[in-house]
C-alpha cells in the first residue's frame, strides 16, 4: 500500500515501519480540510542507508542534510498539489521541524470527489486499484480500509480520524472507534481489506 496523506506517494515508506496519522474534518456539505502527521526520522535513516551514505556526526552538516531531505520531500508534495488543485484540492501548508524530521501537511478539499480522486492517484499502476477510497452516499461516508496481507505484514499503519459537522448515527464495523461526531479508523484493527460505512445525522 502506497497511500500517504490524501494525494501523494512515498514509495520508500514501504521499507520502514511507521504510523501515518490523518485527520479529516468535514463541513455540512462534505467539503473540508485535512492534516497529515508524519515522522520522517526513520525514513531519513533508511534513505541514507539505501544510498550507501553515512549520517554525518557534525551537527551543522547533519542539520543541512536533514533540511535538504525535507525540502526534496515537500517539493514533491507541492508539485502534486499543483495538479490536485484542478480537482478541488487547495490551501496546501506545511509545518516541518528539521531537528526531529516531523512534518504536518495541511490542505483543504471542495468535496468528497476531490478527496477520493486524490487518494486514487496515489496507487501505483501495477497495484490493484479499488473502485474508491472514500465515497459519499447522502449522509453516509464509505471508506476503503486497505490492509497488506503479504508475508511482510502491514509495515505502514494508518490512523484516520474523521470529524463530522453532525453526530455519527451508525457505523458498519465495531473496529471503528466512534464518539459523538468523530470516528477513528486504524488499519491495525483490521485483518483484511474492507469498506467501512459511517452514517451521520
Amino acid at each position: 500500500m502506497k497511500r500517504i496523506a490524501a494525494f501523494f506517494v512515498i514509495v520508500t515508506l514501504l521499507f520502514t515501519s511507521c504510523l501515518v496519522q490523518q485527520e479529516i474534518t468535514f463541513n455540512e456539505d462534505f467539503s473540508g480540510s485535512s492534516t497529515v502527521k508524519l515522522d520522517m526520522s526513520e525514513l531519513f535513516d533508511v534513505s541514507m542507508s539505501m544510498a550507501g551514505e553515512e549520517i554525518p556526526t557534525n551537527p551543522d552538516s547533519l542539520r543541512m542534510l536533514k533540511r535538504a531531505f525535507l525540502e526534496d520531500f515537500l517539493y514533491e508534495i507541492d508539485s502534486a498539489m499543483n495538479v490536485g488543485s484542478e480537482q478541488g484540492l487547495k490551501d496546501l501548508r506545511f509545518l516541518a521541524d528539521t531537528a526531529d524530521l516531523k512534518v504536518n501537511i495541511m490542505f483543504a478539499f471542495d468535496n468528497i470527489e476531490a478527496l477520493n480522486t486524490a487518494f486514487l492517484k496515489n496507487y501505483e499502476e501495477n497495484e490493484p486499484t479499488p473502485e474508491f477510497v472514500i465515497n459519499r452516499k447522502r449522509n453516509t461516508i464509505q471508506y476503503f480500509v486497505q490492509v497488506d496481507t503479504s508475508q511482510f505484514g502491514q509495515m505502514v499503519q494508518f490512523e484516520t480520524t474523521m470529524k463530522f459537522a453532525t453526530p455519527v448515527k451508525s457505523c458498519s464495523h465495531n473496529e471503528v472507534s466512534v464518539q459523538g461526531n468523530q470516528a477513528v479508523i486504524r488499519t491495525s484493527d483490521f485483518k483484511e481489506a474492507t469498506t467501512v460505512e459511517i452514517t451521520v445525522q
